[in-house]
């Protein structure tokens, strides 16, 4: 198994360095427009990637929903609101409820009418929140499920009494001002916020398309596209999540075994992060001495850290990425230690590091 011994000595010693552009936030996001991005039309029913190049279509619903707001769970699921009611495989959703789709059903996330919202109001804004994991909403319109005003740029809890997490009128916001996405980063725990209007949070100025990022004490800037179209705005904010190294600190290396005369089998040490749920293995033909041809062999092991194949080629190489729900991690360091580069034909986006 001469290409075994060959695999081995690539050096499948995964790294995770910084592959964005300085201030390129990557995040997931819908329009509520068709949208003219990076040179690309977004339709409200496109979810939609910021990556650190550009901006790509990741899924698309069924048209012509129009996504009123979304957030993309860590196993790969989303969950959303509509504009207007909808059928969905035989059932009909209402902007005031929150959907989960998994790539192929539909199913009641959050049930609008149980909890006493009013059948006008739209749920413009969702995410799952980092100190709890209970789901936080924002509602389009004032309301007042429990005798306490709701207004369209607060965010609350609604299994927790309607809470507030965030109330708009303790920093002066204009009651025009309606937010229209909201979701934490993962890195910093920092609310992100996005507006549908020019306004004003305290001392900054923000404007429609733009994510404004609040610590606790000041709000910044957080991601803005110069040239985001006049008169569009976001329907929905999901940050993305780093994907880590394979293996981890301590975990196993990559191997190679022969199962039959025919079949051999990848083995490798997990991912170094929580947030990966599945990995991709790629091979390439390692005789041209040039280490950058590598092509998915899989873009998914369902989440095992194995992989069965047919036998490969003698002069055959193989890295194996780490992978979130939309993004893969590094690919490895060469000899000379510089990060090896990601396939031409890559699974998923590679992402900044995930590791220390």
């Amino acid at each position: 198994m001469r290409y075994a011994t060959k695999a081995l000595l690539l050096g499948f010693l995964a790294a995770c360095i910084a592959v964005s552009p300085a201030n390129a936030q990557e995040y997931l996001f819908a329009v509520d427009v068709p949208s003219d991005l990076g040179g690309s039309t977004f339709t409200p029913w496109s979810l939609a990637d910021r990556t650190a190049t550009g901006y790509v279509e990741s899924a698309a619903l069924p048209a012509p929903l129009h996504v009123a707001s979304l957030h993309r769970e860590q196993n790969g699921d989303w969950l959303f609101s509509v504009r207007w009611p909808v059928d969905l495989g035989g059932t009909t959703y209402e902007p005031r409820d929150v959907v989960r789709w998994d790539g192929s059903s539909f199913s009641l996330e959050f049930d609008g009418e149980a909890s006493d919202l009013p059948p006008w109001v739209t749920i413009d804004a969702l995410y799952r929140s980092l100190d709890n994991d209970e789901l936080v909403l924002s509602v389009d319109s004032p309301v007042e499920p429990n005798g306490d005003l709701l207004a369209p740029a607060d965010l609350f809890q609604p299994f927790d009494g309607f809470s507030k997490v965030f109330e708009a009128k303790a920093f002066d916001i204009a009651p025009e001002l309606n937010l229209v996405a909201a979701t934490m980063d993962p890195e910093s725990g920092n609310l992100l916020l996005a507006f549908d209007l020019p306004g004003k949070l305290l001392d900054l100025e923000t404007d429609p398309g733009e994510i404004v990022s609040w610590d606790g004490n000041q709000f910044q800037v957080w991601a803005a596209d110069p040239a985001w179209p006049a008169g569009s705005t976001l329907a929905g904010l999901s940050p993305v999540e780093a994907a880590g190294e394979t293996p981890s600190a301590g975990g196993g290396m990559l191997r190679l075994e022969r199962l039959t005369p025919t079949r051999v089998r990848l083995t490798w040490g997990a991912s170094c992060s929580g947030a990966d749920i599945d990995y991709a293995v790629y091979s390439g033909d390692m005789s041209s001495g040039i280490f950058t041809g590598h092509e998915p062999n899989t873009c998914s092991t369902a989440g095992a850290t194995s992989w069965e194949m047919d036998e490969p080629e003698p002069e055959a190489y193989f890295l194996v990425t780490a992978q979130t729900a939309s993004r893969e991690g590094s690919y490895g360091r060469d000899s000379a230690g510089g990060e090896r580069p990601a396939s031409l034909t890559a699974c998923a986006p590679r992402s900044a590091p995930a590791c220390p």
